[in-house]
């Protein structure tokens, strides 16, 4: 569209697991299997363009789209 963003895009989880392993570089004996795409938002994280936070589920505004 032509509109430059000059601020990181802004991810709301809320599983604390998932905002940990965005920010953490070693793997650990759990996390094994992890898929490509892991490293990949891992990446982009540490280049600032998106940033991972948490967000209480009562508040987690998307649920109510997604569930039943």
């Amino acid at each position: 569209m032509g509109v430059p963003n000059n601020d990181s895009i802004k991810i709301w989880c809320d599983n604390t697991n998932t905002v940990a392993m965005t920010a953490n570089l070693v793997l650990h004996v759990k996390t094994k299997h992890v898929k490509l795409n892991l490293h990949f938002i891992r990446e982009i994280v540490m280049t600032q363009q998106y940033e991972v936070n948490y967000v209480p589920a009562q508040f987690q505004i998307a649920d109510v789209l997604t569930k039943p």
